[in-house]
């Protein structure tokens, strides 16, 4: 049994190690966040004149994992919100992912027989190459490829695939939500819903008693703290070990984000209330706009307000969003966790898991899932 553990970060992943530390009887947590608030980056915030909105873009949970959607609409009550996103392409409001039925109406019958929904195998590919065995150039280009280059910041071609099958897809079936998985919603504001519940509850009781807000740790000073007040059973890191390890081996890419809100009151500046744009995400490839996303949280909440929020999503800026998907990143963090377990496990067992610690592209059903399995695992 585990009666003590420490945690390095409040993210999901976290959360979720604490709501099952705390299910098997662990009551002794800690957990040491480095930013001044809690919860990562999914999450909800609520405006000075009380519109929801999610500060770091769209996130609607979806899995075909029946014990993690009961868990999380057990904790904040979701409604079965289905996600549909708009891609703006050739001034015309298409639908993402590809559907072949749009683009035989734009560009003719001869480009749709070169769309294919089948399912190739990423491994040593490059992302590029992987597109362009799915779809035909002008489809690639207009649709995949500036929005591509303009997220990562590099050329498509220097993408390892592996990522692709999540992110592109084709649909000659007519299904135009974005998932298909058996579960999917979003937290229901018409009965108190959010995201920010969901984290709360996942949390429980800890984050009176053991959350530390402004607690940067790194490897060196996290075992002096060990060394100093002693160690717990469990040791739980969910940071980013490349800059936990004061980057030892060398830097890990990540791609980082920059978000502007925009906030429409109705009844002024010619805003008449209700909805500013077709749909909760609009994508926007070409490279004549220098964002890549716009997001309004209103379409998927069920808030009822004639006031609304949208979020412009541009590429670049601070943080750790997402792992660059090239050659060798998986290989250097593994470097790094080896490194991690060798300095910690003297102390107590140790866990790794999480998007930023595993240094992986994971939804958030894949977070709760490794995370609910790693404590399982160890108690």
């Amino acid at each position: 049994m585990i009666r003590s553990a420490l945690i390095i970060g409040s993210g999901l992943a976290g959360a979720a190690v604490n709501y099952e530390l705390r299910h098997s009887g662990c009551r002794e947590i800690r957990v040491l966040e480095a930013s001044d608030r809690w919860g990562g980056i999914s999450r909800s915030a609520v405006s000075e004149r009380g519109v929801i909105y999610e500060p770091h873009g769209t996130h609607v949970f979806h899995t075909d994992d029946r014990e993690i959607w009961e868990l999380v609409s057990s904790l904040t009550p979701f409604w079965r919100y289905e996600h549909s996103v708009i891609t703006m392409v050739r001034g015309r409001k298409l639908t993402w992912p590809i559907q072949a039925d749009e683009v035989a109406e734009l560009y003719g019958n001869r480009v749709v027989s070169g769309l294919s929904d089948a399912l190739v195998d990423p491994h040593g590919l490059d992302f590029e190459t992987w597109c362009s065995a799915i779809m035909p150039a002008d489809i690639y280009r207009d649709f995949v490829a500036p929005y591509t280059e303009k997220q990562w910041g590099i050329p498509p071609d220097q993408l390892s695939a592996e990522f692709a099958p999540k992110r592109v897809q084709v649909r000659t079936d007519g299904d135009k939500r974005l998932f298909k998985d058996r579960y999917q919603g979003f937290p229901d504001a018409r009965e108190n819903g959010s995201y920010d519940q969901l984290h709360t509850r996942l949390w429980g009781e800890t984050l009176e008693r053991g959350l530390e807000l402004s607690r940067p740790q790194t490897l060196a000073t996290l075992v002096e703290l060990l060394e100093r007040e002693g160690a717990p059973d469990l040791v739980v890191v969910t940071a980013p070990l490349d800059g936990f390890c004061e980057y030892v081996f060398g830097r890990l890419e990540w791609r980082g984000l920059t978000f502007k809100h925009h906030h429409y009151n109705a009844g002024e500046d010619g805003f008449a209330g209700g909805f500013k744009q077709d749909g909760m995400q609009v994508n926007w490839p070409g490279k004549e706009w220098p964002f890549i996303r716009t997001h309004e949280t209103k379409h998927a909440s069920r808030q009822e307000t004639e006031d609304t929020i949208v979020t412009v999503e541009f590429p670049g800026g601070p943080g750790k969003y997402y792992p660059v998907p090239r050659a060798g990143g998986v290989e250097l963090n593994e470097r790094y966790a080896e490194h991690v377990r060798s300095k910690l496990e003297r102390y107590a067992r140790v866990l790794i898991t999480g998007r930023l610690a595993t240094y992986r592209y994971l939804n958030q059903d894949d977070v709760i899932r490794e995370a609910l399995d790693g404590v399982r695992a160890l108690v």
